[in-house]
Parts: structure tokens; C-alpha cells; sequence
């Protein structure tokens, strides 16, 4: 979101790949709506989740766009347990074909003496600064929650004695008139909100808070306020890449950083003198590990299937089939091997045989193609005015799938936790897992609870 600000601010229409691809009615990533695209282009892909880039290379691989990918391959990875490295997945380098482009770090923004200890952090995992002492700054960068929440109340607590602001509870949080805040968790897509975005708060009344961004001003309920916006003093890393800074910054938590948490944080900063750490490590960071080399994505096969009908002058006999052949492939392969004892006998005794093709389209999935086949056979006296494939409908029926109680591995979301949870019964213990929306993306958080679902439903 905040790389999407910046874009938005040169003049450039960006959107998050979620605002851009999500289907609200399927509540599923929508990759026809990449069918126009002649170009497209992603920055900060390295923070791209796995499931958004296999939905980009589908759609590449079906539509046939121009694909660029920008960013720092050494900054975050993408908020995800099963996070790939793009820049040597198989499936990435396929998709462009091993074009890749590294190019030596920008120097433009930094001092000469910040550019130098970035270079250093890179290349041998150390850096030192010339004060690592906290500062009392309203710009703290850290690793999650645990420290944010505290900082955020420290820095409120310090802003109001400095600027002797009156306080007043909105819905159980702490405000005053003058005070930015930040929109967190969650997007208001209606009124122009989306996380990542800085208000200042301008009126407050009994039911109502007012705030103004720019030439943009909105009035907000008590409750929906505190549902979108927090304090924007202290912000996690990897709500801010794509930021920057040019102002003292305190960096939290850095002992418990990886050398690309580290680098984005620092990264941030204009000059070495404005950048604090707290708790750094003199021993070497270390790169983020790819756990999960297992589920790389798996690129899908994409095949053209055909829906066919086969006639005869002497006989009423039809057959509707499917294939990955041309017809008369196909065709050839029938008369080599008929599919039933009905065909067999019409070949030899109904006449001239002809076949025609009923719909030819793109698909990955063989489930899908099975489908559309049975949609023709089962509709054909509607449709087609012909006989059922007796074989395929009749001998050989599609198995109906097992009753299931409809609350089985049912997903519930606890709002004020910001999660979705999945309780189940493991050798007579209860089982909770739960999918966080604190750090991701809400939609993310209830597709991955979904997924799990539907693999403990299978089981």
C-alpha cells in the first residue's frame, strides 16, 4: 500500500494486486481480469505472497502479457509461512525465461556514509552506526505487535505533553485534535481508505471524528474509526517497505531480525548519523531461509480440450466424447478401437460416420473437463437432440461425494483478534489453528483458513 502511495504521488495509477485482481462475489483471485493487460508490471515483488504469483503466472501463461517484476531481491519476503525466492524458483525463471537484471544498489538517496554501511550489511552481514542510542523520535520501525502497541503509547503519552493536547476516548482509544494516525488493519475501499494511509485528526465530536489527508477529508463513527486507524508513531517493517524516512528513525527488535529485515529497516533512512538500533547484534545477520522448498510453486498445464459428437446416416446411435486430439485423430482411434459394443455395431452397420465438434476451450484441470463433458451428455436431448454416451453417463456414473456435517471443521472469525480459527479433534484433544489477519491481508488470512478446510474435509 505504501509503495502504491509513492507511485500515486509521481503520477503513476498503482493499485495492491489484491484491490486489482479480488472478486468479491468468489472472494478468489480473479485472473480474467488480467485478459486486457498487455503489460504489467509488479513492484516490491519480492513481498508478493505465493498464491497472488501463481495466480500472475497463470494468467501470463493463458493471456500472454508482458511481465516485469521490480525490487530489492535483498529486502522482507512476502509475509507467509510458505514464502518462495522468486529470483531462483524454477517456475519464475521459466516464466522469463532466465532474463534476469541486478543492478548495483541506488546511491541517490543515501549519504555517502549510509550508502557505504548498506553495502557493508549486504555483503558481510555487520554493521555498526555512530549512535545506536534511542532517540526520542515519532518515527520507530520494528518486527511485530508486541513492541509496536508499547512504543505507539509511549510516543502518545510524550506527543500530548509536548503539545499539551486535550484527550479524549474514541471508542475506547486515546485521541486529540492534531494527532496522525494511520490506517492499519484494514481498507475502506467506499470512502478512498487503504492501509498504510496518514490522517490527522481535525474535529471530534460525540458520535463523529473528522480527518483530513492532502485535500481529502472524511468523517468517520466512533467504531469505525478504531476498526481502520491506530497511531501511526511506530510501524512494522513490513507494513513499511517501500517507505522512507528522512527524519531520526529508532529500529526495535533488531536482535531478532534477518539480515533482510535489517537492511529494509535501515534502508529507509537518508544518513547514517539519523539511524538508531536497539539491541543490535555485533555477531553476523544471517539471510532469510527457504524453508519450504516443497511447495515451489507448481506451474498448472494449460490444454485444449474439445467437446465432440459422432453421427451416423443409418443409424439414430450418437456418441458425445471429449478428447485433447484433433477430430480426425480422434476419429481414427474410434474406428481402431470402438469405445462400446453400440459404436462398434454402428460403425458397421449405420452408414457413412461423421464427427463435429461441439466447444473448444482452455483448461487446467481435469476434474473441470470431465465436467463439461457430462454437462453435454446429460443435457444432449435438450441441447443436441441426440442420444446419452451410455458408457460414460450410465455404466459408469460420477460418484457422489460422502455426507458431511455441515459444521465440519467449521471456520469462525474472531473479529477482535483479527483471525479466523479452525477447531478439530486430534486424538481426543481439541485443536485449534488459527489464521492471522494482523499482518496479511484479511482476504489472505480466510483463503488459507479455506484451504485448510477443505484438506481436513478430504482427509
Amino acid at each position: 500500500h505504501l509503495a502504491c502511495e509513492n507511485l500515486k504521488k509521481e503520477g503513476v495509477l498503482a493499485k495492491t494486486i489484491d484491490s486489482y485482481m479480488f472478486d468479491g462475489k468468489s472472494e478468489r483471485l480473479n485472473i480474467s481480469k488480467l485478459a486486457n493487460v498487455k503489460r504489467l508490471i509488479c513492484d516490491e515483488y519480492t513481498m508478493i505472497p505465493p498464491t497472488e504469483m501463481d495466480a500472475i503466472l497463470r494468467a501470463k501463461q493463458l493471456y500472454g502479457f508482458t511481465l516485469l517484476l521490480f525490487g530489492d531481491k535483498d529486502q522482507c519476503r512476502s509475509l507467509d509461512n510458505m514464502w518462495v525466492n522468486y529470483i531462483s524458483n524454477k517456475r519464475v525463471l521459466e516464466a522469463f525465461q532466465g532474463r534476469i537484471v541486478v543492478l548495483s544498489y541506488k546511491h541517490k538517496r543515501y549519504d555517502d556514509d549510509l550508502y557505504q554501511r548498506l553495502k557493508h550489511l549486504q555483503t558481510t552481514g555487520r554493521i555498526n552506526l555512530p549512535d545506536n542510542n534511542l532517540v526520542p523520535s515519532y518515527f520507530n520501525l520494528c518486527l511485530n505487535d508486541t513492541v509496536r502497541h508499547p512504543v505507539n503509547k509511549r510516543c502518545f503519552e510524550r506527543w500530548v505533553k509536548e503539545t499539551n493536547a486535550e484527550v479524549v476516548a474514541v471508542n475506547g482509544m486515546k485521541v486529540a485534535l492534531g494527532l496522525q494516525v494511520m490506517c492499519y488493519d484494514n481498507n475502506d475501499t467506499e470512502r478512498g481508505i487503504y492501509k498504510t494511509n496518514r490522517f490527522t485528526i481535525r474535529s471530534i465530536t460525540k458520535d463523529d471524528i473528522t480527518l483530513v489527508r492532502d485535500d481529502m477529508t472524511i468523517t468517520l463513527s466512533h467504531k469505525d474509526f478504531t476498526h481502520l486507524f491506530d497511531y501511526a508513531f511506530c510501524v512494522t517493517i513490513y507494513k513499511f517497505q517501500g517507505g522512507q524516512i528522512n527524519d531520526h528513525i529508532n529500529i526495535y527488535q533488531a536482535s531478532a531480525m534477518s539480515r533482510n529485515e535489517l537492511f529494509t529497516c535501515v534502508s529507509r533512512g537518508f544518513s547514517a548519523d539519523k539511524i538508531h538500533i536497539d539491541k543490535l547484534k555485533m555477531e553476523q545477520y544471517t539471510w532469510d531461509v527457504e524453508k519450504h522448498v516443497h511447495v515451489a510453486i507448481v506451474p498448472p498445464t494449460i490444454k485444449t480440450g474439445r467437446i465432440y459428437q459422432i453421427s451416423f446416416t443409418e443409424s439414430e446411435y450418437r456418441y458425445i466424447g471429449k478428447t485433447t486430439l484433433t477430430l480426425a485423430e480422434r476419429m481414427e482411434g474410434h474406428l481402431r478401437k470402438a469405445t462400446n459394443k453400440q459404436m462398434k455395431k454402428a460403425f458397421a452397420t449405420g452408414g457413412h460416420a461423421t464427427i463435429k465438434l461441439l466447444d473448444e476451450f482452455k483448461y487446467s484441470s481435469e476434474r473441470v473437463f470431465s465436467a463439461i463433458e457430462r454437462f453435454y451428455i446429460e443435457n444432449a436431448d435438450k441441447l443436441l437432440n441426440v442420444c446419452y454416451n451410455v458408457k460414460d453417463l450410465l455404466a459408469q456414473p460420477p460418484r457422489e461425494p460422502a455426507k458431511m456435517k455441515k459444521d465440519k471443521f467449521r471456520i469462525t472469525h474472531e473479529e477482535r483478534k483479527k483471525r479466523y480459527m479452525i477447531r478439530r479433534t486430534d486424538n481426543g484433544k481439541e485443536v485449534r489453528e488459527r489464521f492471522s489477519y494482523v499482518d496479511c491481508p484479511r482476504e489472505e488470512a480466510l483463503a488459507a483458513a479455506e484451504a485448510r478446510q477443505t484438506i481436513l474435509r478430504q482427509q
